[in-house]
C-alpha cells in the first residue's frame, strides 16, 4: 500500500513539531527549578540553539531607568561582534525596533547593523528579533540568527515565539525572587546590627527569635532563648507583671514595660520594653525592643 502524498506531508510536518514540542516542555520545567538569571537565559538561547537552522543567538535585557538594551547573554557570537552589539541606547535604531513590540523575521543584511566587509566577516543570514513582554510591556530582546538558512519558516517561528514567552515570565520572577532576597538580606543586616536587644514572641509570649544584642548583653545562647516564655529572661519575682504586660498589649495592640531583664549571670539590666504586634515567617506575633535605661550618676 502506497501513500498519498498528503499522508507524507502530514508525517512530515508531525516529525518536525514533535521535537519542538519536547524542547517546550522540557524548557518549562528547567525554568522552574531555577531563580538565577544567567541560568534561566542561558537555558532559554540552548533551548533555541535546539531549533533547526538556529546556529547562534542573544538575548537583550532592557534598562528600566535608561531605555537601552544590554546584550546579556549570547551563544555563538565572535567576541568582537560582541564588543560592536553589546549596548544599544534608547534612541538606537535597533532599540526602537524591539520597543515596537513586533517580531521580526528577515535577513540580517536588511538590518544594517554593520558595514559589507564586518557583516560578511560574521556570516549571519535568516534573523528573527522577538521582542520579551511581561503584561504587555518590553522587557527583553530575544535575537537569534542562521549561518545555514535564509528564512525561518512557520513551525521555527512558533517555537521561537514561545521561548521569548517562557523569557518573559522566567526573568520577571527571577527579578522578583532577587528583590525579595536582596530585601531579606538588608532586614539581616538591620536586625543584626540594632543595638536595642530584641525579641520576637508568639502571642503566648514565647520566645521565637533574638537580635544579636540579646545574645551580647544577657548572655544566652539563641539556641537556650528560643521556645522558653519571655518571663524565662525577667527576675523571677516580677514574672507576674510580665504576664500582666502581655495581656495589656492584647487589649491596646501596644505596650510599654519597664521591668528589668535578668542576665545570665544572675545581673539586672534596667531596660524600657515596647511590645507592638507585627508578622513573621507568616504568622502573628509581638516585636519586643528592650532599650536599656541610664543609671542615673551619683550625686
Amino acid at each position: 500500500m502506497t501513500s498519498s502524498p498528503g499522508n507524507v506531508d502530514d508525517r512530515n510536518t508531525t516529525n518536525a513539531i514533535e521535537p519542538l514540542l519536547r524542547m517546550q516542555r522540557d524548557l518549562s520545567l528547567a525554568l522552574a527549578e531555577t531563580d538565577n538569571l544567567f541560568e534561566v537565559l542561558d537555558l532559554c538561547l540552548r533551548a533555541a540553539s535546539q531549533i533547526q537552522g538556529i546556529t547562534c543567538g542573544g538575548i537583550y535585557l532592557v534598562d528600566p531607568a535608561s531605555g537601552a538594551l544590554d546584550l546579556t547573554h549570547m551563544r555563538g557570537l565572535p567576541d568582537w561582534f560582541v564588543e560592536v552589539a553589546r549596548h544599544f541606547p534608547a534612541d538606537a535604531r535597533q532599540t526602537e525596533l524591539v520597543m515596537v513590540g513586533l517580531p521580526i523575521y528577515t535577513h540580517y543584511s536588511r538590518l544594517a547593523v554593520l558595514s559589507g566587509p564586518d557583516r560578511q566577516r560574521l556570516g549571519l543570514r535568516a534573523f528573527a528579533l522577538v521582542p520579551v513582554k511581561y503584561q504587555g510591556q518590553v522587557i527583553a530582546a530575544l535575537n537569534l540568527a542562521s549561518h545555514t538558512d535564509d528564512v525561518i519558516g512557520p513551525p521555527a517561528r512558533d517555537a521561537i515565539e514561545t521561548i521569548a514567552e517562557r523569557i518573559g515570565g522566567a526573568i520577571t520572577r527571577v527579578r522578583a525572587t532577587e528583590r525579595l532576597r536582596t530585601s531579606q538580606q538588608n532586614l539581616q543586616a538591620l536586625f543584626d546590627a540594632i543595638d536595642d536587644m530584641l525579641f520576637i514572641l508568639d502571642t503566648n509570649g514565647v520566645i521565637l527569635q533574638v537580635n544579636p544584642a540579646v545574645e551580647r548583653r544577657l548572655g544566652y545562647p539563641m539556641a537556650e532563648l528560643r521556645g522558653q516564655a519571655v518571663t524565662f529572661v525577667h527576675p523571677p519575682e516580677q514574672r507576674a507583671e510580665v504576664a500582666e504586660c502581655l495581656a495589656r498589649w492584647r487589649e491596646a495592640a501596644t505596650s510599654v514595660c519597664t521591668l528589668p531583664l535578668l542576665a545570665r549571670d544572675g545581673s539586672r539590666i534596667a531596660v524600657e520594653m515596647r511590645l507592638v504586634q507585627g508578622q513573621w515567617d507568616g504568622q502573628a506575633v509581638l516585636f519586643g525592643v528592650s532599650r536599656a535605661l541610664r543609671t542615673p550618676s551619683p550625686a
